[in-house]
């Protein structure tokens, strides 16, 4: 019985080292040059990407395991290389091929830097005044990212800023001000209003000028929605009399509306 009993723990120990054998060169072989990538292939709003793009892909993925791509240290260095991206998808084509899918940011408004002061705007409440910006104009998402520098506003809604706030490519905008005045200029545009320059002197205080010069003000620390809806009805509702509306304050509980 001795000798069975041996012969049959010798059979399971050589089993277990068979089994051992056979995940090291499985481990060895899934880390082998055979699963490095070698190849990529992007796409970047539904077209090839240039070729600035896809030779920095290839720099971040070439030699990458393909089995075991770092998707979110790349995905990371992709958006801090450029910060216009906003969704990127990453597709693994075994066995040495990876696939980039991204999208862009969609700007919603221009930025530049106004160059009179903040007295001159108060002073022109009810009437349009004549902006005059640094020229520099920077395109910015609705989460307040600056994604392109571009030397001509074009079709967006101009928001000023101080004549001392520095503005960078792939830049996060923080202060609050400046970002309840991208909901609200975004907020107007949904609700088929036309906003042309918005000036956040504070968060209690943002201006925003509508096409034709009509003046409106806001209080971030209050709902922008409800404010919003406030503005809609007030609107509609001259164009319906036929009333030509010079300002509405909104930063009250019942806003306070001059006619011409």
């Amino acid at each position: 019985m001795q000798p069975k009993k041996l012969l049959m723990n010798w059979k399971k120990l050589f089993k277990i080292l068979i089994f051992i054998l056979f995940l090291a060169f499985l481990f060895l072989w899934l880390r082998s040059g055979f699963w490095k990538v070698k190849e990529v292939k992007c796409q970047f709003n539904q077209l090839n990407c240039n070729q600035e793009i896809e030779k920095k892909l290839e720099e971040l993925s070439v030699g990458e395991n393909v089995l075991f791509f770092p998707s979110t240290k790349i995905i990371k260095k992709i958006k801090e290389n450029y910060p216009q991206i906003s969704l990127v998808k990453i597709k693994k084509q075994i066995p040495q091929r990876i696939f980039f899918e991204m999208t862009s940011r969609k700007p919603v408004v221009a930025f530049s830097n106004e160059l009179f002061s903040e007295n001159e705007a108060d002073a022109s409440d009810l009437e349009e005044p004549q902006f005059v910006s640094s020229g520099d104009y920077y395109l910015v998402d609705d989460q307040g990212m600056v994604i392109q520098k571009i030397e001509e506003k074009q079709n967006f809604p101009l928001i000023l800023l101080k004549k001392d706030f520095q503005l960078n490519i792939g830049q996060q905008i923080s202060q609050p001000e400046i970002l309840k005045a991208i909901e609200i200029v975004s907020g107007m545009r949904l609700r088929l209003l036309e906003p042309k320059v918005a000036l956040p002197l504070s968060l209690r205080e943002i201006k925003v000028w509508l096409e034709g010069g009509l003046l409106t003000n806001f209080n971030g620390e209050k709902d922008i929605q409800v404010q919003l809806d406030s503005l809609q009805f007030i609107y509609s509702r001259s164009k319906i009399e036929g009333k030509k509306i010079k300002k509405i304050d909104l930063r009250f509980e019942k806003p306070v509306v001059v006619f011409n």
